[in-house]
């Protein structure tokens, strides 16, 4: 590109004042070359020190231990992203539990004591489930404890889809 330049600075001598346009562009163009030579010998200057520590790190010697010591760390990692996400869930779970605990009604001291008397009266036939899905009115209890057991509370259920 040199002995280019040199041959067209020549013929620019050669040619006298018409050439004048050409002998700037030449030496325009010189001094970008000059620019980029300093440009990349500052860039390989800088690369030197990173190559040589690039060597010395390909010269150690390969630890077999150290394979093994990393495949650990990562599966020793790869437990503790997995116990992570279980706790994650777990508390979400425990979320819902906390929010269908307090959206189930309480038995008062009254409901709890009908419904052992109703279990006392009902014998074992209380225990087998009925044929008939239709709740039954038991003969022997009162109208009023019929309709106390009716006023209960429904649960809903909370699950979300």
């Amino acid at each position: 590109m040199a002995a280019g330049l040199a041959a067209l600075k020549a013929a620019g001598a050669e040619a006298g004042a018409a050439a004048a346009p050409l002998e700037q562009i030449a030496d325009q163009i010189t001094r970008l070359y000059a620019q980029k030579d300093a440009g990349l010998a500052a860039v390989l200057g800088r690369l030197a020190p990173l190559e040589a520590r690039l060597a010395q790190l390909e010269d150690r010697p390969w630890d077999p231990d150290a394979g093994e010591a990393r495949a650990q760390a990562q599966a020793i990692a790869a437990e503790m992203i997995a116990a992570r996400a279980a706790a994650e869930r777990t508390e979400l779970f425990a979320d819902r539990i906390a929010l269908l605990e307090a959206s189930l009604p309480r038995l008062s001291a009254a409901q709890a004591k009908l419904m052992q008397a109703l279990e006392r009266q009902g014998g074992p036939a209380a225990a087998a489930p009925a044929a008939d899905p239709a709740p039954a009115a038991p003969a022997s209890l009162p109208e009023a404890a019929m309709e106390e057991i009716w006023t209960l509370p429904r649960l809903v259920s909370l699950h979300r889809k």
